[in-house]
């Protein structure tokens, strides 16, 4: 039989599939099984049949190749032997896993789902949350699956990074199998390489609301610790759930867009008149200031931007809070749009890196991700932090040998290195690079941000307390005992 007919139809199959994990029966006289009402629930996601095309065939082949090869017209597999229990798990199963089982009916249909019961008289099948008793006379062949895991690896492996639909549709095939972890982390994956990829980021927050609705019903088990040797940004040991990151209030927001303000491309803005009349009789002494009553009645006329310029210059620190700047500094806006929205959030402040976890001593914000907080936050977070051996995480004199920037080249071509991130339930590594070189487009944009803010960087002084310690602890002095563990 040619192939194509076979391709054609095993991913028609596995694309009808419901959300509830069954096949859709595609006919056949009525029968206890077809007859029964299942209310599956709609799909999450409606997969790419062409993007999905290679997850199809093998799926099929991990279904039973025996079946799906089947020539049409040919006489059906002889029944099964003798009513008896279905051959036990696969080697490899984990402990305690839910084994799924495919069902073939003697009318040619297939049901799959998790397998609740195997008795001489019937196989019980839970397909999404309903259980499906079918009677053993109506079965032709019971084929336990391997484990979810071990089918998850065959299609990643025949899957190549690229393939956005093909990855979104994996990604729903594990939320119907409830490995929302690993879901989340193809997702996230996937957003590094395409951030403005809808579908993926759909996915992405379905099932991270998901994770969520689990989460408050499951307690969190502890993480492993980190590996030995490896930077303090890596995992600390004994983290139990994902920290909450205070956020910046609107004052501190506000303070920091002062700082940050262009005088010659600002925002809107605006200063009390009470506020400068208070600045002028402090800085009254200063030569900056008239001696005359017009000259000061002159700058209370004055504009809010000229007023500022003002402020600056007598570096009148205690007055900047009183600055209301309604819009965003241009260096804020690009660190917005074109850092903290692309690579910070995709590829930073994932769940399966610094924002859940396994975040280490470096956490950033990634609720309500566009938000002013967690995007001021995070800004504040990357410009204090300090690495294991007291670097900053952004070099504003060489931007192009930040440590933010070269954790995200290809090892080999890096100056900090990324550790090894394993992925969930493997032994691989889950880490990818997401600046090819540093000639990326993606990488000099977030050079050019930095330029962009103002220089020499200011201190504001602003109290912030972090989720943990943005500097490294300090080694313990010769002679003294080292801290408790």
């Amino acid at each position: 039989m040619p192939v194509w007919p076979l391709l054609h139809r095993a991913r028609r199959r596995v694309v009808n599939l419901p959300v509830c994990g069954g096949i859709t029966p595609t006919g056949g006289p009525k029968s206890p099984v077809n007859s029964r009402p299942t209310a599956c629930p709609r799909p999450l996601f409606r997969p790419n049949p062409v993007g999905w095309t290679a997850v199809a065939c093998l799926l099929a082949a991990l279904a039973g190749p025996a079946i799906l090869a089947q020539p049409a017209g040919s006489p059906p597999p002889p029944p099964v032997p003798a009513p008896g229990p279905v051959s036990s798990s696969p080697t490899g199963s984990i402990a305690g896993e839910e084994r799924e089982a495919l069902i073939v009916l003697d009318d040619g249909q297939r049901l799959e789902g998790v397998l609740v019961e195997d008795t001489t008289t019937q196989v019980t099948l839970r397909i999404g949350d309903i259980a499906t008793p079918i009677p053993r006379e109506r079965i032709q062949r019971v084929t336990v699956l391997p484990p979810v895991i071990e089918r998850y690896r065959d299609l990643r492996a025949a899957m190549t990074d690229d393939d956005a639909d093909g990855l979104v549709s994996l990604a729903d095939w594990l939320v119907r199998r409830r490995r929302l972890d690993l879901a989340l982390q193809e997702m996230e994956a996937l957003l590094i390489r395409r951030p403005d990829f809808e579908p993926a980021r759909q996915m992405r927050d379905l099932v991270a609301q998901q994770i969520m609705l689990r989460d408050r019903r499951t307690p969190p088990s502890l993480p492993a610790g980190p590996a030995p040797g490896q930077p303090s940004i890596q995992p600390d040991a004994g983290t139990a759930a994902a920290p909450a990151v205070p956020l910046l209030s609107a004052e501190q927001i506000n303070l920091i867009k002062v700082f940050e303000l262009d005088l010659a491309n600002p925002p809107s803005l605006s200063i009390p008149r009470p506020v400068m009349e208070r600045a002028l009789e402090r800085y009254a002494g200063n030569p900056l200031i008239p001696a005359s009553r017009e000259g000061r009645e002159a700058i209370l006329r004055q504009g809010p931007v000229e007023q500022l310029d003002l402020l600056f210059r007598l570096r009148a620190r205690e007055f900047y809070g009183s600055v209301r700047v309604q819009g965003q500094p241009e260096s804020i806006r690009r660190f917005k749009d074109d850092v903290h929205a692309t690579f910070l959030i995709n590829a930073c402040a994932t769940s399966a890196c610094h924002g859940g976890l396994e975040a280490g001593r470096l956490v950033l914000a990634n609720r309500r991700p566009q938000s002013d907080p967690t995007v001021y936050t995070n800004l504040l977070i990357l410009e204090r932090f300090r690495t294991s051996d007291g670097r900053p995480l952004i070099d504003w004199d060489q931007p192009e040998r930040s440590v933010l920037l070269h954790m995200g080249l290809p090892r080999e071509d890096s100056l900090a290195r990324h550790p090894v991130v394993p992925r969930a339930g493997t032994t691989s590594d889950a880490w990818r690079p997401t600046f090819r070189s540093t000639d990326d487009l993606r990488f000099q944009e977030i050079v050019r941000w930095m330029k962009s803010m103002y220089q020499p960087r200011p201190d504001s002084g602003m109290d912030y307390t972090p989720v943990r310690p943005f500097t490294p602890p300090a080694p313990a002095a010769p002679g003294q005992p080292a801290a408790p563990r």
